[in-house]
């Protein structure tokens, strides 16, 4: 799932498809938005950050 993932990237390491846990340092997470689902992805992804302790905002108001 998307929201798996997210948290994954939050945290700083991923599964790879070998499952293998690898460093995967990162400082923003975009949901693009080209997909009928979109809206139900981000809100997905938003809620289980938010459930983990994770703050959401804008690169813009940093």
């Amino acid at each position: 799932m998307v929201a798996d993932r997210a948290v994954q990237l939050a945290t700083g390491k991923v599964t790879s498809v070998t499952g293998v846990i690898i460093d995967m340092p990162t400082e923003s997470i975009c949901v693009h938005g080209d997909r009928p689902n979109a809206p139900e992805v981000a809100k997905a992804v938003h809620e289980r950050l938010i459930a983990e302790g994770y703050v959401i905002s804008s690169a813009f108001t940093r």
